[in-house]
Formats: C-alpha cells, structure tokens, sequence
C-alpha cells in the first residue's frame, strides 16, 4: 500500500509540474489502473461513462461508441509504468482505442500522460 500511495505522489506532483510548464489545467483524467484517485485529490471532475477504478475479471467494460466519445473530451488520459502488472497491461490493451490521436508524454519514471490533440 506504501509504494502505492508514493507511486500517486509522483504522479500528482508531476501531473501538476506538468500543467504549471504547458500554462494548461486539464478538465479532467482517466487513469489506465485499478483506482483513479487524481480527480478528487486535483478537485477536477472526472470523465463519464467509465469506471473511476478497473479490475481485469471483474469490472473491465468492453469499449463502447459512448465510453469512447466521454474519453475523447477527457484532456489526459494516465498510464502507470511501473511496476507493470498483468492487470495494468490488460487496462492498457482495452483502452488502447481510447489513446489513438494523443501525444505520449513520459510524464515521470512511473506515468505516462496521454494528451488530447488541440
């Protein structure tokens, strides 16, 4: 639970870092993991019709038109790199649609930030 919580640490601190250097506060995030807590500790609203946490085998929607137009008007969406799970690479393999049209951003040695086009 401790490297958790260090591994959203890094994240959140580097998330906002990133938002101070592009001028830009994101709308909102979709994070590609089993609990997405960077909406409420940005106090920023998260995206509708998808999940605020995934579980493969339990709660991993297939992909819908709607789920994928909610994603779209999302700013960024966050993919933990490390450690890479079996459950994180399967995340990663659903919602590879939803990445389609977005810069990659190694935002720090543990998240990547997928950023909607302009």
């Amino acid at each position: 639970m401790t490297t958790w919580l260090l591994e959203v640490r890094q994240g959140l601190l580097a998330l906002r870092a990133w938002e101070a250097r592009e001028g830009q506060r994101l709308n909102g995030v979709f994070t590609l993991n089993f609990v997405d807590p960077f909406n409420a500790l940005l106090a920023r609203s998260a995206p509708r019709l998808v999940p605020i946490g995934i579980t493969p085998g339990r709660n991993l929607p297939p992909l819908n038109a709607e789920t994928l137009t909610a994603l779209a008007q999302t700013d960024v969406i966050l993919a933990p790199k490390c450690p890479q799970t079996p459950a994180r690479v399967d995340i990663a393999r659903r919602f590879a649609p939803a990445l389609a049209d977005r810069r990659l951003v190694a935002l720090s040695a543990c998240w990547d930030l997928h950023v909607k086009a302009r």
